[in-house]
């Protein structure tokens, strides 16, 4: 049996059927009995299902002699690992994609092994015929199920960017994005790093948005770089390196971070700060706080001071006491769907409405900390005008009768980062001015 196919197979029922984060699952293939192309291939095949799940259960659904949703789980995703290879990886020659995942039928489902081979050699033959949903006939239904997303989403995204801006988001959001890292201000500049890096092997660009960021061309064994071990640069995509330069941290200035963990935008303000001041971190998940501290403590940063808080949760002893506050408010994360497919499943729009409730609660309390004259800067990685300018507008509104009061800076206007353009997730950042 093809180990490969059999610990994709595995994680995609996780993800698929118990909700399991993929991202997470995938942590199973560091097993030292698969190598760089075993990983790559799996890791390929996951996402790649999981990006492509609707249109793929589309596809299956026109050759299967059941509905999909009356399939077993097993079945369901075996069919699902199946049809991706057939359709979307040329390299993986048809027999192969079929013969492997009968294969598998037939250790985990024996009696529909023979269901699972005849559905996959229909897909096939008929994969030059297959009907997609006319867009005439429903915008909306025939985007979704095309670029494989739910509904709701694509609906959204339409009334906010129009038809062909969505369009372009939707093909993005099932692309394959770029491995960015962070130089260490502390340690090296970008070309430094650049030159090291290319010492040991590991080939760079620099990055197009922010000045810290290389983009690295191979990322497999990324932890085993000297320079990383070193704490010589972070992963961090560029669209995430530009909050620290919004918030704009000086020498010893005093730092909020109100959401913390896992600590990627603390430790680059601290070295925006060149290490001089105080950076304080806070978060709702005391069990990630660890992650912070060893991320501080390989990039030899010794400023960042960390506590379990409820950012929901008004703390008086915080009120008027930092320069600069950052709330990277948690979100639905629907900017990032690229990187984390599965998104696209376990988010709902009821999801976002109790989002933005929290959303809410964390700014206006993050605007208490900051001094007269100071800063707050409100950034996520979603694409919801809900979670976004909307909840800009909410917290002016409230700051202007039940204050302090704050403006919208006007050296920096709102920022939105799409996915479409391929080196950036997609991201939201405003920043604003406490009245003095």
């Amino acid at each position: 049996m093809d180990k490969v196919r059999e610990a994709a197979y595995q994680i995609l029922l996780k993800s698929i059927g118990k909700g399991a984060y993929a991202n997470i699952a995938l942590q199973a293939l560091s097993r030292p009995d698969f190598d760089r192309t075993d990983r790559a291939f799996a890791t390929e095949t996951v996402y790649g299902t999981l990006s492509r799940k609707r249109a793929l259960e589309h596809v299956i659904g026109l050759f299967a002699s059941i509905p999909v949703r009356k399939m077993s789980p097993q079945v369901h995703v075996l069919l699902l690992l199946g049809a991706f290879q057939i359709l979307f990886m040329d390299r993986v020659p048809d027999s192969a994609a079929c013969n492997t995942t009968v294969e598998l039928a037939k250790v985990h489902c024996a009696k529909s092994s023979g269901f699972v081979n005849a559905v996959l050699r229909a897909v096939v033959r008929g994969r030059d015929g297959i009907r997609w949903p006319d867009p005439a006939a429903g915008w909306v239904e025939a985007m979704a199920v095309r670029h494989s997303y739910p509904d709701w989403l694509v609906e959204d995204w339409r009334d906010a960017f129009g038809e062909a801006r969505t369009e372009r988001l939707l093909e993005a959001g099932n692309g394959h994005p770029p491995l960015t890292i962070r130089a260490n201000r502390l340690k090296n500049s970008r070309d430094e790093l650049a030159a090291l890096l290319a010492a040991e092997g590991a080939a760079t660009r620099p990055g197009t948005v922010s000045e810290d960021a290389l983009v690295l061309e191979s990322p497999d064994g990324l932890t085993r770089l000297a320079a990383f071990r070193e704490g010589r640069f972070t992963v961090q995509d560029e669209s995430a390196m530009l909050v620290a330069a919004i918030v704009d941290p000086q020498p010893g200035e005093r730092i909020l971070d109100t959401c913390c963990a896992p600590g990627g935008k603390t430790t680059h303000l601290a070295e925006r700060m060149g290490n001089r001041g105080s950076v304080t971190g806070w978060d709702l998940h005391a069990n990630k706080l660890g992650l912070v501290r060893e991320s501080a403590e390989r990039l030899g940063i010794s400023i960042i001071g960390v506590r379990p808080q409820d950012a929901t949760r008004d703390v008086p002893e915080s009120h008027g006491a930092y320069n600069r506050v950052l709330v990277d408010a948690p979100c639905s994360g629907t900017g990032i769907i690229r990187r984390k497919p599965d998104i696209k499943w376990n988010r709902t729009r009821a999801d976002v409405a109790a989002l933005v409730e929290i959303q809410d609660r964390i700014l206006y309390n993050a605007g208490r900390y900051v001094k007269p004259g100071g800063v707050l800067v409100y950034s996520t990685c979603s694409m919801e005008r809900a979670e976004n300018e909307e909840a800009c507008s909410r917290f002016l509104s409230r700051s202007a009768t039940d204050g302090p009061a704050f403006a919208a800076d006007a050296d920096m206007p709102y920022r939105r980062l799409f996915p479409d353009n391929p080196e950036t997730d997609g991201f939201f950042i405003a920043r604003f001015r406490r009245m003095s």
